[in-house]
């Protein structure tokens, strides 16, 4: 098998919540009994940021506003790049882009967490591809946006490798004949060098 690009997503692959993330979130509201409903709300809000647009700090302060507390927007701001990089992955990620093969990220974003994510956590330099869904207009696992990274690497798409954690977003890649698989961060680094010689990646 010839791979020429590997894909991985970003939340759940190669980074993961810091610790006390949950627990910050519940500190912004008067009852943190509350903190899952409120996350949903925060979430739904940005929802449609992924693929762009504008206006997300007036939309997320007035869901602040809908829960009693418009003056923690930077606060809140704060939370949500609350981000902790694996650096074992990381250190996967530069031995292979050593070896000479391309390594992108493909992630749903909106523009703020991302901006955050490239230059404050470095992978504006790490990765050679960057798919982020903001910039794309389309998020996982639509076909489209695969169909966008095809075109875009210049690859067929049996020469591409695709890991998320997520089993639709893998679905959706081999629809279009894209190597795809599911790594999830949280059951540890172990599996990532097996699952990649799977494909004939090896790790020096």
């Amino acid at each position: 098998m010839n791979i020429s690009a590997l894909l991985l997503d970003a939340d759940g692959v190669i980074q993961q919540p810091s610790p006390g993330w949950h627990s910050a979130w519940g500190e912004v509201i008067d009852d943190a009994s509350n903190t899952d409903q409120f996350l949903s709300d925060i979430f739904a809000m940005e929802l449609p940021f992924l693929c762009g647009g504008e206006g997300f700090k007036t939309k997320l302060g007035k869901v602040l506003a809908d829960w009693g507390c418009p003056e923690a927007l930077e606060r809140v701001l704060q939370i949500w790049t609350m981000i902790e990089p694996c650096e074992d992955i990381l250190n996967i990620v530069q031995s292979i882009r050593n070896s000479g093969l391309r390594v992108g990220l493909a992630t749903n974003q909106q523009e703020y967490r991302f901006q955050y994510m490239q230059n404050e956590l470095g992978y504006r330099e790490l990765f050679d591809h960057h798919f982020v869904s903001y910039k794309m207009g389309v998020s996982k696992p639509s076909i489209q946006y695969f169909q966008e990274i095809i075109t875009s690497t210049g690859c067929a798409a049996e020469e591409i490798l695709f890991i998320d954690d997520h089993e639709s977003n893998v679905r959706a890649a081999r629809e279009l004949g894209i190597n795809a698989d599911v790594f999830d961060l949280r059951n540890g680094t172990d599996e990532m060098k097996p699952l990649l010689g799977k494909y004939g990646i090896s790790i020096t």
